[in-house]
């Protein structure tokens, strides 16, 4: 007898872990876990590779399964839910390649581009409507601003910018999306719209085409692939 069971997969900064649940009971069948590295410099830099979280994926994930199939009954994955470490940044190129580790949440190097961008759109109580958010150096937007002071051949070869968590459900279906909560960490995205604000787009780079850029935003509990 086959066994129906649901996969949890959890990218987060130490590590990424993997959870099987029995699909009728609830009842924890297996739990995989790999670590990741971290590129730590004393300016604030705090970035990872996100081939490293794909490579985590895929062991945490062959752990469980294989603590799983000591088990009499077989196995069948009925549906996996992805949850991922916020705010980070992943530029990609056309064909969905990665071409700079991602920048982190902790990452504090961006301090200068939360006061630029605070400056351009009219003072923080402005940013606040726009968006129920203040810059903060671990925020989306100013990690975008910041890739294009810093790395300029990046930035321009960048066709899409996404979160830890977008990227591995890319990696998983082929999908490409972000929801509402995670959004809401990016500093560009006007919570009570709900929807990304052009006016912060607009003073990262007015020239780029942002709908091709940035997933469009899908309810939280959406199926992917």
């Amino acid at each position: 007898m086959t066994r129906r069971a649901f996969l949890g997969l959890d990218c987060g900064t130490q590590s990424t872990k993997a959870l099987l649940l029995d699909a009728d009971s609830g009842d924890t069948l297996a739990l995989g876990r790999a670590d990741h590295d971290l590129i730590e410099r004393a300016d604030g830099t705090r970035e990872q590779h996100p081939d490293w979280w794909t490579a985590a994926a895929t062991q945490s994930i062959r752990a469980a399964m294989s603590d799983a199939a000591g088990s009499d009954a077989g196995l069948e994955v009925a549906g996996i839910g992805v949850s991922g470490q916020q705010h980070g940044l992943v530029a990609l190129d056309a064909a969905d390649v990665p071409l700079w580790p991602a920048k982190l949440w902790n990452d504090t190097t961006t301090s200068p581009q939360c006061a630029d961008l605070t400056e351009r759109l009219g003072g923080r109580e402005r940013v606040l409507l726009l968006t129920g958010n203040a810059f903060l150096p671990g925020y989306t937007a100013p990690k975008i601003a910041w890739l294009r002071d810093h790395a300029r051949d990046t930035y321009a070869a960048s066709a899409r910018f996404c979160l830890p968590h977008d990227y591995l459900n890319l990696w998983l279906s082929g999908s490409y999306a972000t929801e509402p909560g995670d959004a809401s960490g990016t500093a560009y995205f006007d919570a009570r719209e709900r929807r990304y604000s052009e006016p912060v787009l607009a003073a990262i780079d007015e020239h780029r085409d942002w709908e091709a850029t940035l997933p469009p935003v899908i309810p939280s509990r959406s199926v992917l692939g």
